[in-house]
């Protein structure tokens, strides 16, 4: 499942709003601390009294936008605050030159494969932003189940077989607790099939069995119990041949960030890590531009599914954008930071470093 990225419900900010949401996000961006209304006054120079700042407040409350982590804090942006400064109030900065020039050398020097390209692709955005960097190779996200089979091998042994529209063609071998009926297997390929059939395979690991069939239609038809390990086996075998197809580079600059102190937290994005393929941190939100970049934040990179260890996505932002060879979207990159990110810069970077890597790979593939 894709991030929502629920868009920022139209808001209507007076100018004094703006400005202090906007103080609140940078403030707290910078320190990791709760913003209070005397920094507000005496580093965004307001012209208001610190009383006036709290009147604002406890209205931007009320709209959503920011909340009191414990009685007597100042205030920290609420997701739906940082949704409307990335949509309403972020102006992305222009690169500086030494950041420019880094690029330029980076993409200038010769590669003899597309790995070696989102190699240094990752190292890049992890090093220009101080966030994780994540590459998806390319045609991952364009790839659909063009056909399926399953077939019994030696009683309980079963053979998964995928093919893709681009023509590749992955299996895998398992072993069942107990044989199979050759009439369930039938039913059970003939269903994951017909369902499954012209779904990208990104889509096909966040697929559940009642997204496929009812659980009642599937015991009329006796499959109920084997059609769940046949998607699991299924999804399985997409992940094991895809999950090198992800690049990652800088995780212990997230991990180093004060919201990941906690152990069990650390733990968990380095789990998600491990297994890039089962998450949907990097498909972008069904209406993104094709070619511009993308922010999920929180909540949002959670696709309607908390369970451990992906709930701690909700501590985290994406900024992504897709790149191209010639006229095809061929995949995607971005960085994953603390929802508390530089969004200006994360934006800027990732849309150069995008475009830089869509000229590099359109030179040497198209």
């Amino acid at each position: 499942m894709a991030p929502t990225q629920a868009r920022s419900r139209t808001v209507d900010l007076n100018p004094r709003r703006r400005r202090i949401l906007k103080a609140v996000v940078d403030r707290h961006v910078r320190t990791a601390t709760p913003v209070s209304s005397a920094a507000v006054v005496r580093e965004y120079r307001l012209n208001v009294s610190p009383a006036t700042v709290r009147i604002e407040f406890a209205a931007l409350e009320r709209m959503g936008l920011v909340h009191q982590p414990h009685t007597s804090a100042g205030r920290i942006p609420s997701d739906q605050g940082y949704r409307v400064y990335v949509d309403q109030i972020l102006v992305p900065p222009r690169l500086k030159h030494d950041e420019r020039k880094m690029i330029q050398r980076t993409y200038k020097l010769r590669y003899g494969a597309v790995e070696e390209i989102l190699h240094a692709t990752c190292h890049l955005l992890a090093s220009l932003t101080g966030y994780a960097a994540i590459a998806l190779f390319p045609l991952l996200e364009q790839e659909r189940l063009r056909d399926l089979h399953l077939a019994c091998v030696n009683g309980r042994r079963i053979l998964i077989m995928i093919v893709t529209n681009e023509g590749r063609v992955e299996h895998s071998v398992f072993h069942l607790p107990t044989p199979i009926s050759v009439k369930c297997l039938e039913t059970v390929t003939r269903v994951l099939r017909e369902r499954l059939r012209g779904m990208p395979l990104m889509r096909i690991v966040q697929v559940r069995v009642d997204d496929i069939i009812s659980m009642e239609l599937a015991r009329e038809q006796c499959i109920d119990e084997f059609i769940i390990t046949a998607l699991e086996m299924v999804q399985q075998t997409i992940q094991m041949h895809h999950q090198n197809r992800i690049f990652s580079e800088g995780l212990p600059q997230v991990l180093s960030q004060p919201e990941f102190e906690d152990v069990d937290k650390a733990r968990a994005l380095v789990e998600v890590f491990d297994h890039l393929g089962e998450s949907a941190i990097i498909v972008p939100p069904c209406d993104t531009h094709p070619r511009h970049p993308w922010v999920a934040i929180g909540s949002e990179l959670l696709g309607g599914t908390a369970r451990p260890p992906m709930e701690v996505l909700s501590e985290c932002s994406f900024v992504g954008a897709p790149y191209w060879v010639a006229d095809k979207c061929a995949g995607t990159i971005g960085v994953l930071g603390p929802k508390r990110m530089r969004y200006g810069k994360a934006w800027s970077i990732v849309q150069h470093i995008a475009r830089e890597l869509s000229n590099t790979l359109t030179t040497l593939l198209a």
